[in-house]
């Protein structure tokens, strides 16, 4: 069976880590108090940006991306079918260099 990779988001204390989904899809598998987040939650970054990139170390105490800049896709409240979460995954409406469609 095919393991997904998996990685971390660091900012200060607080700690989110994720199931790569796809290169902007992202499943939390664990969070700390306080991010706002629980397992099973689905996210994409504010910015495009891979997970390969987020995760990268800026120092011993946050990676490139914080966990605060994360939007949720699905989760609690948030029941959204695959074909809506792959419509703004493509379109991405909350991100200011995404163009607006005509």
């Amino acid at each position: 069976m095919f393991e997904r990779p998996t990685f971390r988001l660091l900012r200060d204390h607080l700690e989110v880590r994720f199931e790569v989904v796809s290169d902007h899809h992202w499943k939390v598998v664990a969070a700390s108090p306080g991010t706002g987040f629980v397992v099973g939650d689905e996210v994409t970054p504010i910015r495009r940006i891979s997970w390969r990139k987020a995760k990268r170390r800026v120092n011993g105490r946050r990676s490139s991306l914080s966990p605060n800049m994360l939007v949720l896709l699905r989760g609690q409240g948030f029941e959204r079918s695959d074909e809506e979460v792959n419509r703004l995954l493509l379109f991405r409406p909350w991100d200011p260099d995404t163009p607006q469609r005509a």
